[in-house]
């Protein structure tokens, strides 16, 4: 039943409604005035087991054909054709049928032009959820078709059907540039190497399926076999065969004959290798020799990228891995693709205050790394921070403190970075006025320090003053009681003089008194005998 009203009655009994918008196929441009369908409709009567679907089509200049197709669990419940001339206004189509008690329902909306080419479809479930598979079909110059309907391929390529579906596909070859008649060759799927122009695909429950077919200029001679070549990262490599008939590349399947030897060659085009031949074919040899047999034969060609070399670093230090031939700079640049068997030499080279202490990976010990690279590879250089000695000084003495070898001179340089094991002994030098009081951290004691500098150590030298104890100076010149306080660390302070006839010239007391101790540098006043006060 058709009615151009854009609205509908809903029949007594509705009890559930499903709508759908429809996924169209993209269309040549001389195509998109054509209708479509812009809305499914289902409804259930609960009169009777009987569903109905509306279909709406919108307004187009062209007449068209909509399809109605149902299945319902293992029943093919037919199909239903309506037709539409040039209309202004939408169009709705009505379609109704009776699916098996309690199944879900699986109903496909086509829109046909006049050449019988699909310009879109749609696919709606009603009743319950079936399983789902999506059949995609490669034509090759070919026009293939599909019954149930839904693929019309050079337009319409893939379909969704329910799972368990048998789809027939239907290869017709279009004219030929030359006039020359050209055959159907299934190139993948069950037909794989079949001539037959048609070809029948079971879905299972995947969710996804392939098949590719070709135009062949000629049928394949008596008494041949197929061999199909598949190529993965098809633009990446070239199959061709001897004797020749595959130049994969443009001719991925030829004819044989069943015995006669054949050789397959993979070349890959730059920074891309053959990584492994699959079907028929194995390993990673540049050739396969094969024999085809009377069945249909398929090989897989599958490349990959070059291999790549990568460089990590690692530890407390810092340092900088370069390769010859040139590729690897890191810091910088820490991975490099070089076309497969290259042999390729690192050499690390550590900043200052760092040491490289050795490779992991791809790589071992700690001198300069040759490897032959032929797959992913990687290599890490390890850099360690060098261990580090420093000397603090301590107390209110002063002084230094030197190492034998040269490294330390403490005052000015405190702090050296050194090789792992190098063996330094540390000196504490006092200036005048003070002593070395020992050492503390690292070192112990008042001896000079041996120390072997595996990691950072530090150590202090602590100095004090010497303290100031009175000498006994009465009876000495005043010229020998300053040497004598600077000997015992002190210092003159104020000098009087007194009538002294037996002393005169020397000291004749003294202030604090002899055998005190005093800080350093305490000031030590004196009295000199004179012969006569002066006035």
């Amino acid at each position: 039943m058709v009615t151009t009203d854009s609205t509908k009655t809903a029949s007594a009994g509705v009890c559930a409604t499903v709508a759908a918008l429809l996924l169209s196929a993209a269309a040549p441009a001389a195509q998109r005035a054509a209708p479509t369908i812009t809305a499914v409709t289902a409804f259930a009567y609960q009169s009777a087991n009987l569903i109905e679907v509306d279909a709406t089509v919108a307004p187009s200049p062209l007449a068209t054909t909509i399809r109605f197709d149902w299945y319902s669990g293992s029943k093919s419940g037919g199909s239903e054709e309506g037709g539409t001339g040039p209309s202004t206004s939408p169009t709705v189509f009505v379609f109704r049928f009776e699916p098996p008690a309690d199944q879900a329902a699986f109903i496909t909306v086509t829109a046909v032009n006049a050449e019988g080419q699909t310009l879109a479809h749609t696919d709606i479930y009603f009743g319950g959820s079936l399983p789902r598979a999506t059949l995609t079909v490669s034509q090759g110059g070919l026009r293939i078709t599909s019954t149930p309907v839904g693929i019309d391929c050079g337009i319409v390529c893939a379909a969704t059907f329910s799972a368990g579906t048998t789809v027939a596909l239907h290869a017709t070859p279009r004219a030929s540039a030359t006039g020359v008649p050209e055959y159907v060759r299934w190139t993948s799927g069950p037909c794989a190497g079949s001539s037959s122009p048609d070809c029948s695909v079971t879905l299972g429950t995947a969710s996804v399926f392939h098949v590719d077919a070709i135009a062949s200029p000629t049928l394949p001679p008596p008494n041949t076999v197929a061999v199909i070549v598949v190529k993965d990262n098809g633009d990446r490599g070239l199959v061709v065969s001897d004797p020749p008939g595959i130049d994969c590349g443009m001719t991925c399947g030829a004819n044989f004959t069943p015995g006669q030897p054949l050789t397959l060659r993979a070349t890959a085009v730059p920074g891309w290798m053959l990584d492994r031949w699959t079907g028929a074919c194995s390993g990673k040899a540049a050739t396969c020799a094969l024999t085809p047999t009377t069945n249909p034969t398929q090989v897989g060609a599958v490349f990959a990228p070059w291999p790549t070399l990568t460089v990590s670093r690692s530890g407390t230090g810092q340092g900088n891995v370069t390769s010859s031939p040139a590729g690897i700079d890191c810091g910088a640049t820490c991975a490099m693709q070089p076309p497969p068997g290259t042999s390729v030499t690192l050499h690390a080279t550590s900043d200052d205050g760092s040491v490289f202490t050795g490779w992991t990976g791809g790589c071992s010990g700690t001198g300069d790394c040759t490897l032959t690279v032929t797959a992913d590879t990687s290599v890490t250089a390890t850099f360690t921070k060098l261990p580090t000695l420093s000397v603090s000084l301590q107390g209110n003495g002063r002084g230094s403190v030197v190492s034998e070898p040269a490294a330390i001179d403490c005052g000015t340089t405190c702090a050296a970075t050194l090789q792992f094991g190098s063996r330094v002994t540390l000196t504490a030098v006092p200036f005048g006025g003070s002593r070395f009081a020992g050492w503390s951290g690292a070192c112990a004691g008042t001896r000079p320090c041996p120390l072997d500098v595996n990691a950072d150590v530090a150590t202090s030298a602590r100095f004090v003053l010497i303290p100031c104890v009175v000498p006994q100076l009465r009876g000495r010149t005043l010229a020998a009681a300053r040497v004598a306080l600077a000997g015992a660390h002190c210092s003159l302070g104020r000098v009087t003089h007194r009538k002294n006839a037996q002393l005169v010239g020397r000291v004749v007391a003294q202030s604090p008194a002899a055998g005190r101790t005093l800080a350093a540098g305490a000031k030590v006043a004196l009295t000199i005998g004179v012969s006569k006060v002066p006035n």
